[in-house]
C-alpha cells in the first residue's frame, strides 16, 4: 500500500495530466487542479487531517465542498461541470465523479463509511439528492432500539 504522499502523486496521472495548482489547508489536507480547472467557490475542511480534493482538467467546480474527517478523497475528473454541493462526514470516504459528468444543483452526501462513485459521462438534473445515510437511526417498535 502507498503512504498518502505516494497517493497524492499518482492520483493527478489518473486525471490524464499534470496538477497546475497545489494547496494546503494544513494537517496534511491539500487541493489539486487539473489544467484549466477552477475550484469552487467555498471549500471547508472543518476538522480532519489526510483530506485530498482532485479536480481534473478543464473541469469546473460551483457550489461547495465541505469535509468533516480525516483520509477523504473527493476526486472530480476532466472536462466536468458540476454544480452543487459535495459533504463527506467520516474518515477513509471517496467520492468520485467520472470524466464529462455534469450536475446542476446536485447534493452528495457520503457518510456512515460508505463511497459515493459516479461513472463517466453521466448527468444530474435540479435538485437531485445521492446520500449514502438516511441520517438518523431506524427503531425497532418491539424493542424500542436500534
Amino acid at each position: 500500500m502507498y503512504s498518502g504522499h505516494l497517493r497524492h502523486i499518482f492520483l493527478p496521472m489518473y486525471l490524464g495530466g499534470d496538477m497546475t495548482e497545489v494547496r494546503h489547508l494544513g494537517d496534511g489536507n491539500s487541493v489539486c487542479l487539473g489544467t484549466g480547472a477552477r475550484a469552487p467557490a467555498k471549500l471547508e475542511i472543518k476538522r480532519g487531517a489526510g483530506n485530498r480534493i482532485l479536480i481534473g482538467n478543464e473541469s469546473k467546480l460551483r457550489g461547495s465542498i465541505v469535509i468533516r474527517g480525516n483520509g477523504n478523497t473527493i476526486l472530480i475528473g476532466n472536462h466536468c461541470d458540476w454544480r452543487g454541493d459535495i459533504v463527506v462526514k467520516g474518515d477513509k470516504q471517496t467520492v468520485s465523479i467520472g470524466d464529462y459528468s455534469t450536475a446542476v444543483n446536485a447534493y452528495l452526501l457520503c457518510q456512515e463509511g460508505c463511497d459515493i462513485t459516479i461513472g463517466r459521462w453521466c448527468m444530474f438534473s435540479r435538485g437531485i439528492e445521492v446520500r449514502t445515510t438516511d441520517a438518523h437511526s431506524v427503531i425497532d417498535r418491539a424493542t424500542v432500539s436500534a
